[in-house]
C-alpha cells in the first residue's frame, strides 16, 4: 500500500513514478526540487547560468583589439585578382613581435593575434607564384618558342 509521499510526482497532470523520471532524464532529486520552486516563484523553468560571469581577467580589452586591427591595417598589401597578399617574409610570429614592440602595454598572445588576423582580414602570405593555368603556360611558350624560331 502507497503512502501520500511515495515518490510520485504530479506532471502535465500525469503521475510518474519519480524513481522512473530520474532516471530517465539522467537528473538528481536537488535538481528537481529548484525546477519545482522556480516553477512555483516565477512560472517559468530557470535559466542556465553557466558561463554567465564578467570575471574573465586575461579577456583582450577593446582598445588592444583595435590596436592589433589597427596595426595590422599598417602592412603594405600586395594587390592581386586573387586576394590580397602580404610579402612572403611575414608571417604571424613576425608581425605580433613587431606589434608587440610597437605597444608594450598590451600583451596579446600569439593565438588571439591569429585570430584576429585571419576573421577580419581576407589576406594571405607570399604573392601567388603563377596567375596562369598550365594550359596558358604552355601556349605563351608555344608562341615564344615560334617567335624565337622565326627569327
Amino acid at each position: 500500500m502507497r503512502t501520500k509521499n511515495d515518490g510520485l510526482c504530479n506532471v502535465s497532470k500525469k503521475i510518474v513514478c519519480l524513481k522512473a523520471f530520474k532516471s530517465l532524464f539522467c537528473i538528481t532529486k536537488e535538481q528537481l526540487e529548484t525546477i519545482r520552486k522556480s516553477l512555483i516563484e516565477t512560472e517559468h523553468l530557470p535559466q542556465d547560468g553557466r558561463g554567465r560571469h564578467d570575471n574573465r581577467p586575461h579577456r583582450l580589452s577593446d582598445y588592444a583589439k583595435q590596436a592589433v586591427l589597427d596595426h595590422i591595417k599598417t602592412f603594405t598589401l600586395l594587390k592581386s585578382y586573387l586576394g590580397d597578399y602580404l610579402l612572403q617574409e611575414l608571417n604571424t610570429t613576425r608581425m605580433r613581435t613587431l606589434f608587440q614592440d610597437a605597444h608594450p602595454p598590451y600583451d596579446v598572445s600569439h593565438e588571439t593575434y591569429h585570430n584576429l588576423l585571419y576573421e577580419n582580414f581576407n589576406i594571405s602570405f607570399g604573392y601567388p607564384r603563377k596567375d596562369t593555368c598550365s594550359t596558358c603556360d604552355e601556349l605563351v611558350l608555344k608562341i615564344q618558342y615560334a617567335e624565337l624560331k622565326g627569327a
